[in-house]
């Protein structure tokens, strides 16, 4: 641990000694069930407006500030970006969507019927699925794209790759490290330690409201630049690059 985040984590003890329960923490954890007492402690000290004005999603861990923030706000990239997934046109669906806005059962059901996208959602008969559960990588927020896969499609192409070429990696292993999918203005916290994600959130409030602009200690750049790189925008852990030998990237 760095002498800033132990200076926090101090500060955090001094201020709140009386024992702590996930409870208070529910707006920066959710319901995820929290039992690191320093990072409660922590996380109580993180004002729940705040996190409303940097776009934090407690449920996915997944922080998406808005472009026209003034210190965290980001400038679109030149050029096709990676959206975030949200769900199946079809009223209700939970289902991932392809190109199309469909997910891949209503995608063949609606050209087996041989109507358009839009006259196909509309259809009063269409029947919502339920989701296939989260996918298996720990940092991914994302839906696993069938019932047989462990993986979202980006993941399931990607473990692919990399099995392909070292037949003998760790499966559990890359599930626990491998990074998520990078999707512009997001930044993933999702599998970090508890007491980090405090440490992150708490760090960016304060610089916050001090009127300074957070820079990324990997690449050294304003976090309007580095949300906006490409292929991958990053923040490291704590420790600095090439230090933790992992990053959390957007």
């Amino acid at each position: 641990m760095t002498g800033a985040a132990t200076a926090l984590t101090a500060m955090a003890t001094a201020v709140s000694p009386a024992p702590l329960t996930g409870e208070r923490a529910a707006h920066v954890f959710g319901d995820i069930g929290v039992l690191d007492e320093q990072a409660v402690r922590l996380a109580v000290l993180v004002d729940p407006r705040f996190l409303a004005e940097c776009g934090w999603e407690p449920a996915g861990q997944i922080l998406a500030p808005p472009a026209d923030h003034p210190q965290l706000g980001w400038t679109p990239p030149v050029g096709p970006a990676r959206a975030a997934v949200t769900g199946c046109v079809v009223p209700g669906c939970s289902r991932p969507p392809g190109s199309h806005g469909l997910c891949r059962a209503h995608r063949s059901r609606q050209m087996l019927r041989g109507i358009s996208v839009d006259e196909f959602a509309a259809d009063p008969a269409r029947r919502a699925l339920a989701r296939f559960g989260p996918c298996l990588v720990t940092a991914c927020p994302r839906d696993r794209s069938g019932g047989r896969v462990a993986y979202c499609e980006p993941h399931q192409i990607r473990w692919t790759r990399d099995r392909r070429a070292d037949p003998g990696s760790d499966e559990a292993r890359w599930r626990r490290t491998t990074s998520p999918v990078v999707v512009t203005g997001q930044l993933s916290l999702a599998g970090m330690p508890p007491l980090i994600t405090a440490q992150v959130l708490y760090g960016l409030q304060q610089r916050t409201r001090s009127g300074a602009t957070p820079a990324c200690r990997c690449c050294g750049w304003s976090w309007k630049t580095c949300a906006t790189r490409r292929p991958t925008p990053c923040t490291p852990l704590p420790g600095g690059p090439g230090r933790s030998g992992r990053s959390a990237r957007c």
